[in-house]
């Protein structure tokens, strides 16, 4: 058996919890909303055929698109990430779709780097990794030179054997969702000569589809479509192990976020899926939230408001309350912050002045009765 050190920063939680969801707004964004992100008051949108979309979310209830940004000729808005302002997007045949934020009202393209099938984007000082796929020839992940962010210009190609449709920078390895062929792992304190260092691939299912994962510590939390959630103990790159797994082939999961002890899994056909993951080597799924016609393809959380990308619908903002069950007279509570509180039930001490008039009212009743028995 193997003995797992559990490093995650995490702490365990281990009260029952409840939660309850009401839709505060949707929103249509006229194509696929695919990937979102919230900075400040404003909610960014990436939405396939239908461009770039940016809405004002300072009323949760009514949220106002400000801006939107049409669709190139070839491309199809994936994932992005947002930094200093500018939104570097995966573009599918548009290759890298780069977007000055600094005034959401009025965003502007800055460059469209036509180049591969982009999913992903991620950075590295002035060097821009694209994750590549959806025709065999163009499966690879690109490091594309962006210091002169107006004229990109490409730098070196490493060819992967399937499509690489997400990847994460974290200080200096890149790890990457390489579909059939799991989770890659490289070494990139040489910027621009990636070192490749192993990969995790199921052994018993290596036909198994990696849509998604993020990592955290020493772990990575990685959803595979038609199969679920694995926790793999990334801490040796060269030797990735399996910690645990919950499987349901029924799931069409197709993004995961992991904040505050829960991922987050959007389900394509099911929703909303979260899971307690505090104790990595038992993660408990805490609730599955359907809403009608849903096509879930990305969540982002903040203070427990849940804002969703949706192929079918849209731009989504949901409230979460959550109840706690009380088992004890003190227990951990799980907040949005990284403090631990406590609450404490006490149950509640009789009122002494009801009790002391109920004895005075008896002693009258008592002493009429005893001058009526006189």
């Amino acid at each position: 058996m193997n003995n797992y050190v559990i490093n995650t920063g995490f702490r365990e939680i281990s009260q029952e919890e409840e939660w309850s969801y009401v839709e505060l707004a949707r929103r249509s964004t006229g194509g696929d909303a695919y990937s979102i992100k919230i900075e400040e008051n404003y909610s960014y949108v990436s939405c396939g055929y239908g461009g770039f979309r940016i809405f004002d979310i300072r009323n949760l209830s009514a949220p106002i698109q400000i801006a939107h940004i049409p669709q190139t000729a070839n491309g199809y808005a994936h994932q992005f990430i947002l930094h200093d302002n500018i939104a570097f997007i995966g573009n599918g045949y548009g290759g890298i779709w780069i977007i000055n934020c600094a005034n959401p009202e009025k965003p502007s393209i800055i460059a469209e780097y036509d180049h591969d099938y982009s999913w992903d984007i991620q950075l590295n000082g002035n060097l821009a990794y694209a994750g590549n796929g959806h025709i065999i020839p163009q499966a690879s992940i690109t490091i594309t030179n962006i210091s002169e962010i107006t004229n990109p210009i490409h730098y070196s190609t490493i060819s992967t054997d399937d499509d690489i449709v997400d990847i994460q920078r974290l200080d200096e390895r890149l790890y990457a969702a390489s579909s059939t062929e799991g989770l890659l792992v490289y070494d990139i304190t040489n910027k621009t000569d990636p070192l490749y260092l192993g990969k995790y691939v199921d052994p018993m299912h290596p036909d198994i589809y990696l849509v998604s994962f993020e990592v955290v510590g020493d772990y990575a939390f990685a959803v595979y479509y038609k199969y679920g959630l694995k926790i793999l103990n990334i801490s040796d790159a060269i030797n990735i192990t399996l910690v645990t797994e919950i499987t349901n082939k029924n799931t069409d999961y197709f993004s995961i976020h992991v904040k505050n002890e829960i991922a987050y899994i959007s389900d394509i056909n099911d929703g909303i899926l979260l899971v307690n993951v505090s104790n990595i080597i038992n993660p408990k799924e805490i609730i599955q939230y359907t809403y009608e016609n849903c096509g879930t393809n990305d969540i982002y959380e903040k203070d427990k408001i849940l804002f969703i990308a949706d192929r079918n619908l849209g731009f989504l903002i949901f409230n979460t309350t959550q109840k706690i069950e009380t088992t004890s007279t003190t227990l951990t509570t799980l907040s949005s912050s990284d403090f631990l509180s406590t609450t404490t039930t006490t149950a509640p001490l009789p009122n002494m002045w009801v009790l002391l008039l109920f004895g005075i009212y008896w002693m009258i009743i008592r002493r009429k009765l005893k001058r009526g028995c006189n």
